[in-house]
């Protein structure tokens, strides 16, 4: 008997959603991504076509997450299991 898990990911893979989901499992793990410090001040915001946007409170935090960023790119692709971002855009919060 297969488990939940492998029912859902096959189901998901055959409609094209899995890339969808793993993009999403981003927001769901960010703190453990990136660390509490950086996760306070840089904030996910959305992914379009591998492009991750991540909003920032401060532009020293964007220099910072831009110089992290192939770090936690890495780790964040190993959690999802995929390479779903290859990019980032920084925006400063208003």
């Amino acid at each position: 008997m297969k488990k939940l898990r492998e029912v859902l990911d096959e189901y998901l893979f055959e409609k094209g959603y899995e890339k969808n989901v793993k993009k999403n499992l981003i927001f769901l793990y960010w703190k453990k991504i990136c660390g509490e410090a950086i996760s306070s001040h840089v904030t996910p915001f959305k992914v379009k076509n591998d492009i991750l946007f991540v909003l920032v409170d401060h532009p020293s935090w964007g220099e910072n997450f831009k110089l992290l960023f192939p770090e936690i790119k890495k780790r964040l692709n190993e959690i999802v299991g995929d390479e779903v971002i290859k990019e980032v855009k920084i925006i400063l919060k208003r």
